[in-house]
């Protein structure tokens, strides 16, 4: 069998392979014994969620700012992540999956990165529409602009991001587990039940912090429709 070992690209080649070559791109990095560049990537989505968060609050103040909206958010982040990594990593060992703590780590910092690129671009289309982020003001106050029609595609925006995200998880897990097209499609089709868990359990823990933060994320992330409610919030 000929050595897994690849030569690894640099940061930026790994980050535009991930998103436009994903399979030989997650094979790369995957075959190095410590995958890299799994804590900078995880780093670049937290900096891309907060730091739109912190110029919007030094631009408009204490108009925007919500203590409780920030450490709810923050707990969602942090539990969704290790709740998974948990239970998905006990979910491949069942399956007969043998992968390293860092390797699974590495795995699902990969497949942050097309909500990396998604944040992004969001962020860029709200404030060429708008003239700021009205996505930020939303988190932050429950409530929208009334005529912001921009927070409408915000849910088809994620859904793609979300396609993307299996993409890299398919080859991912396809890779460490060394199976064929079918089988890793299943694999990935069933591990969005942990994926699920991991989150309704982070919104439980983000509810805590914050009333209404459960709602909120269902009307932005899952029925478009619903925004029109946010009207007067």
């Amino acid at each position: 069998m000929a050595p897994r070992h690849q030569d690894q690209p640099n940061f930026l080649d790994a980050i535009f392979g991930l998103l436009f070559e994903p399979g030989s791109t997650v094979r790369s990095l995957l075959s190095a014994e410590k995958p890299p560049y799994g804590n900078t990537i995880l780093l670049c989505f937290v900096l891309s969620v907060f730091v739109p968060i912190a110029a919007q609050v030094y631009k408009y103040g204490n108009t925007i700012f919500n203590s409780d909206a920030i450490l709810s958010l923050s707990m969602i982040m942090l539990f969704t992540l290790l709740i998974f990594v948990l239970v998905e990593g006990i979910f491949l060992q069942l399956l007969g999956i043998h992968v390293t703590v860092r390797q699974l780590w590495s795995m699902v910092a990969y497949c942050v990165t097309p909500f990396v690129l998604a944040l992004w671009l969001i962020y860029l289309f709200n404030y060429l529409a708008m003239g700021r982020l009205t996505l930020v003001t939303l988190f932050m106050t429950g409530s929208s602009l009334d005529h912001d029609k921009f927070i409408r595609i915000v849910p088809f925006a994620v859904l793609v991001a979300q396609l993307n995200v299996l993409v890299v998880f398919f080859h991912s897990v396809r890779y460490l587990g060394e199976m064929e097209w079918l089988t890793s499609a299943l694999v990935t089709f069933l591990s969005l039940v942990p994926f699920y868990v991991a989150l309704f359990v982070a919104l439980s823990i983000g509810e805590i912090a914050r009333h209404g933060t459960i709602a909120l994320f269902q009307k932005v992330l899952i029925s478009p429709l619903a925004l029109t409610y946010f009207g007067h919030g």
